[in-house]
């Protein structure tokens, strides 16, 4: 019995001893050689077969359970760390091996790993270095998929330095706290591949991804987190470069992804993307975006069913700064693009993917509290928009489809707000827009790049509905009010303002493109002002207010096609009324010696009916005053908006200070004037391009003050012809017509107006008589300007008498002329004239005593010249007898003969007393204006006698010559 249970009991021993070795033996190959053999020749292999260096501190294998452990393990290649970790435990399953029949893992934990990473310039990642080279072999099939499994896969605190030298500088970052932890992940068909990962940067930014992998088939389900990546550092990895520079931006992420067995590209579900501080700067390295905040919420993209939806992106403040350059370009994009050659692991597109076509929507697209600042040099112009609230509903795929637009802004100080529909294509929007106290000063630019002026302020104000349409001709049409206040414009040479008004304001206007046509019932026009101001040069502010390159052009006589349809066929504008409140007009003229300056203020009235479309003119109805005590007045019609100017308008000036044009007369006249009013009435009538002016100019007791010496006076005398136009009450009355064609490149109204004048002073000075004449009926001009005498007689015949009756009644309508009388005498036939008065005289007292005349006439000659020359006077009037032989005619006297003879001798023969012409001369003046005075009842005050002189008789009659002046 014994011996039987001895041997019962020896059997389990030998077995148990057998096992006991073997599993001594087991541990003393696995758990003390192996560990020892592969600590000591592992790392030569490796070295020899990839080329690179491995250093291992200590290497332990637990045969009992199985586990392997790996202690300060380093790879290098040319000194160059590529791979290390502190510790590695991994410790396979033998019976979940052979019950799957594939390798099963129960845990692989791995502690401080870290790996070097690193692109060369040509691309070469360094890792490939740890892949040993494959050995040819004959193509064969592909060997189906194995099965295998890891139970636990851990991770702790791994880090990965990684450098690409393939951008300059070399960029470089460290991706630290790795931290992994995965569950069943494999090929098996229970695996559940369950993970969650952990890391971080050195530059902040954190990453966590947990969720599911099936390897068999391929599927990911899981969701990631993404915060604090800086976007800038991972911009320089991009393939393509980039066409602006993204200088700094912080991107955080949440969604869920989802990759269906059989998909190419996963599902995105709840994504939700924030992006802080980011700054993006154009190719010149200047700011064009920066970006406190966007968020973009409700991200879905389905790449199976080709759909993307984002249910809003918002943008939180920020500013951008737009730049076109003087050619007109965006300064956003490089102007030369460098591509990078695309590599090696470039994924080719799928044709089916691009060919199919994807439903997007993006639900709100806004920002709020932005601001744009716009900078062009072309125009050149500068524009900010601030405090923008800006929405877009609605965006899709379907360009036709209706997009909801909403814009609140601060515009240059003022407030725009938009609001209505969109359609991109045909293009077609509809837009409520209000626009309120925006200020026009951005504009400055614009005006100063081609003029001189200087938009000091003014603000813009609208309220109205846009719309447009593409489809077809363009249409574009405005309807609302329009609002132009406080403009001031000054001239930027002098600092002086130029035009400026308080207020322009149009309740309602109707624009359009198609029809063309611009309507406005009322524009009112409050407080406006107007500087005209003629420089040392003569030449008017308004006239050089364009820069000298834009005025070259502007003079240049070449006139497109375009520009003469534009002329032929005019713009249609209906204005209904334009109503000015108290308008004024500054003029000065810096030309004369002494400057003139003047103003029309208060200037009121409307203008009424403007339209392009009818040849029915405006109405014209504008009163004000001249410096403020004058009064203007502008009536009548006209319509500038016309193809062909027709112009019917009357301009009347009363009660305008003369003195103030002092300047003026100083100039041109050579005079100061004193005092006196002007009224002025001009009529102008333009029609096919004929003006036909009347000029009626009104001097009221003009009175001419000291003489001013000028260059530029005229030579005439000026106070006598102003004394020969002025009338009995004290004024003068100037009709000034003036007719000619506009299209007449010589025709200048203001140098021919002056010329009329002119010539109307010059003949009055020089025919003063014919403007005398002119003033009583059926006077000759030619008669009233001498008195004949007959020789040796003062007395004033009936026929003279009437002529100073005339030339009296002329000068009383002429008060300020004065009359010069200068009478004369012939030396010749009056001192035979006064001869024969004295003979007459003496002859009446001898005739009375005898009765024989010739005897008497011959004792009176005897006695004055002596018997001699008696006898000789009266040989002379011995003549043949008719009755005697003709052969030898007997002589006898010619009593006749012999009378005149002696009566002609004796009168020559009687002496005159030394002043007896003079006397005869002052007679015959003092008779003249005795005449005027008693019969004429002109004053003597008026009437001046001047030293006789002498004239020459003509048919006996001697003229006396009379002279009109002024005072």
């Amino acid at each position: 019995m014994k011996s039987i249970r001895s041997r019962r009991l020896r059997l389990p021993l030998t077995i148990l001893s057998v096992l006991a070795l073997l599993a001594l033996m087991y541990t003393l190959l696995v758990g003390v050689w192996l560990p020892r053999y592969l600590q000591r020749n592992l790392p030569g292999r490796l070295a020899q077969e990839l080329q690179v260096q491995v250093h291992l501190k200590n290497l332990r294998i637990h045969p009992w359970p199985l586990s392997i452990e790996i202690d300060q393990l380093s790879v290098e290649r040319q000194h160059q760390a590529i791979l290390a970790w502190t510790h590695l435990q991994l410790r396979p399953l033998l019976w979940a091996s052979l019950t799957h029949r594939a390798p099963v893992i129960g845990r692989i934990e791995l502690d401080d790993p870290v790996l070097h990473l690193h692109i060369d310039p040509q691309g070469r990642v360094n890792l490939l270095d740890l892949v040993p080279p494959a050995a040819p072999h004959p193509a064969q099939a592909p060997a189906s998929h194995m099965a295998w499994r890891i139970d636990h896969l851990v991770l702790h605190n791994g880090r990965i330095d990684f450098s690409d030298a393939r951008v300059s500088p070399t960029l470089s970052c460290q991706i630290e706290h790795i931290n992994l932890h995965l569950h069943d992940l494999g090929t098996l068909p229970d695996s559940q591949g369950q993970h969650h990962l952990q890391l971080s940067t050195s530059d902040g930014a954190q990453l966590l991804w947990q969720g599911e992998v099936h390897l068999a088939p391929l599927s990911v389900h899981g969701h990631l987190r993404l915060r604090q990546l800086d976007l800038a550092f991972w911009s320089r990895l991009s393939p393509q470069p980039l066409p602006l520079r993204l200088v700094q931006g912080r991107l955080g992420l949440d969604l869920d992804l989802d990759l269906p067995v059989g998909a190419q590209l996963p599902e995105m579900q709840h994504g939700q993307l924030s992006i802080e501080q980011l700054v993006l700067h154009d190719p010149a390295g200047r700011a064009l975006l920066t970006l406190p905040a966007a968020d973009i919420a409700g991200i879905q993209l389905s790449p199976s069913r080709h759909q993307a939806r984002i249910e809003s992106l918002s943008l939180q403040g920020g500013q951008l700064d737009l730049l076109r350059d003087a050619q007109g370009r965006l300064a956003m994009l490089p102007a030369t693009s460098t591509t990078r050659a695309p590599s090696r692991s470039t994924v080719a597109p799928n044709k089916n993917a691009a060919s199919a076509a994807w439903n997007w929507q993006l639900g709100l697209l806004a920002w709020q509290h932005g601001r744009i600042d716009l900078h062009d040099l072309r125009l050149p112009l500068q524009a900010r928009m601030e405090d923008i609230n800006f929405s877009v509903r609605g965006l899709n795929q379907d360009p036709s489809s209706a997009l909801q637009l909403q814009l609140d802004s601060q515009l240059q100080q003022g407030h725009l707000q938009v609001q209505g529909q969109l359609v991109r294509q045909p293009l077609h929007a509809d837009m409520d827009i209000q626009l309120a106290q925006m200020d026009l000063r951005a504009a400055q630019s614009l005006l100063a790049r081609s003029t001189w002026i200087d938009l000091e302020h003014g603000q813009l104000a609208s309220h109205g509905h846009l719309h447009y349409a593409a489809s077809g001709p363009a249409a574009l049409s405005y309807s609302g009010s329009l609002d132009l206040s406080h403009l001031g414009l000054s001239d930027e040479r002098d600092r002086q303002p130029l035009l400026s008004w308080s207020e322009v304001r149009i309740p309602a206007l109707d624009f359009s493109l198609q029809p063309r046509q611009l309507k406005i019932p009322r524009i009112e026009l409050v407080d406006p002002y107007a500087r005209l101001t003629i420089d040392r040069q003569r030449v008017a502010n308004i006239a050089t207010l364009m820069r000298p390159t834009a005025a070259q052009a502007a003079r240049s006589p070449r006139r497109t096609t375009d520009q003469a349809r534009a002329k032929s066929q005019p713009w249609p504008i209906h204005i209904g009324e334009i109503h000015i409140d108290n308008g004024a007009i500054a003029f000065a003229d810096l030309s004369l010696n002494t400057p003139f300056a003047a103003g029309i203020n208060a200037l009121h009235g409307p203008i009424r009916h403007l339209d392009s479309n009818t040849r029915t003119p405006a109405s014209v109805d504008l009163q004000g005053l001249i410096n403020h005590y004058g009064q203007v007045q502008i009536a009548g019609r006209v319509n500038p908006l016309a193809a062909e100017l027709f112009l019917d308008l009357g301009v009347h000036f009363h009660n305008v200070e003369l003195s103030t044009l002092t300047p003026y007369a100083a100039e041109f006249a050579g005079y100061r004037i004193d005092q006196g009013k002007l009224d002025m009435d001009l009529h102008y009538f333009i029609e096919h391009r004929q003006l036909q002016a009347e000029n009626q100019v009104r001097l009221n007791q003009l009175r001419l003050g000291q003489h001013v010496d000028s260059a530029e006076a005229v030579h005439l005398p000026l106070k006598l012809a102003l004394a020969l136009l002025r009338d009995a009450d004290g004024n003068i009355d100037i009709d000034l017509p003036i007719s000619g064609s506009l299209d007449n490149p010589d025709f200048k109204y203001g140098k021919l107006l002056w010329k009329v004048l002119l010539n109307l002073l010059e003949k009055a000075v020089t025919s003063p008589f014919r403007l005398l004449s002119g003033l009583v009926h059926g006077s000759d001009p030619e008669a009233l300007k001498h008195i004949d005498f007959a020789a040796g007689s003062a007395q004033i015949d009936p026929a003279q008498a009437q002529k100073l009756m005339q030339l009296g009644q002329a000068l009383l309508q002429r008060p300020a002329l004065n009359l010069r009388i200068q009478a004369t005498t012939d030396k010749v036939a009056d001192t035979y004239g006064l001869q024969s008065q004295a003979f007459d005289a003496e002859w009446n007292q001898r005739h009375k005593s005898t009765n024989d005349e010739l005897k008497a006439l011959a004792d009176w000659f005897r006695q004055l010249a002596g018997p001699a020359r008696l006898e000789a006077l009266r040989q002379l009037s011995m003549v043949p007898d008719p009755a005697s032989s003709a052969a030898h005619p007997k002589l006898i006297l010619n009593a006749a003969d012999y009378r005149q003879r002696l009566q002609t001798a004796i009168t020559q023969s009687l002496p005159l007393g030394p002043g007896a012409l003079r006397e005869l001369a002052l007679a015959r003046a003092q008779a003249i204006k005795s005449q005027l005075i008693e019969q004429a009842h002109v004053p003597d005050s008026r009437l001046y006698l001047v030293d006789p002189g002498h004239a020459q008789a003509l048919a006996d009659q001697v003229s006396t010559a009379l002279q009109v002046d002024a005072p």
